[in-house]
């Protein structure tokens, strides 16, 4: 489960600018008054320690601006750049709305038949889109099929 930091907490904490968010108090010694808080983890999100706890930055500046987030909801980068944080590149989504934003093949081979099969994940099921000689093809049977399949509302 998610931590949660309450709005009025991170707004004494911090301000939001271009897509960083900057430190509004010095919560250290090594740390001044609009230094950019948090650093990249090892999986390529920006993490800050707050009330020693940590928090992912996407998270913190979508409170920040948005207000607090509901536990059934994450925070998706629209773009996939983990470490892009400007407030256009986050949405709010289910959890399975942000598995339609990763780049899976979508596609593989088929040694069997000698041709490339075309695949989809919908709803829980997997559906097979065709058999196709080249691997092309089969990526964008796949690609037409996402757009219409996996649609994601911004909220």
């Amino acid at each position: 489960m998610t931590k949660t930091i309450q709005q009025n907490i991170i707004k004494k904490l911090f301000e939001y600018k271009d897509g960083q968010l900057l430190w509004k108090t010095r919560p250290a010694n090594c740390i001044q008054i609009g230094d950019i808080a948090g650093s990249i983890n090892k999986y390529g999100y920006k993490r800050v320690q707050i009330q020693k706890n940590n928090y992912a930055v996407h998270r913190v500046i979508w409170t920040l601006l948005n207000g607090e987030i509901k536990d059934d909801l994450q925070i998706d980068h629209i773009n996939g750049k983990r470490d892009d944080n400007r407030i256009e590149n986050l949405r709010l989504v289910t959890n399975q709305e942000n598995q339609y934003n990763r780049d899976p093949k979508g596609h593989y081979w088929v040694e069997a038949r000698k041709r490339w099969v075309s695949i989809i994940q919908s709803k829980g099921k997997q559906k097979t889109l065709g058999y196709f000689k080249n691997k092309i093809d089969a990526r964008k049977s796949y690609l037409k099929a996402k757009s219409e399949l996996h649609i994601v509302e911004v909220r």
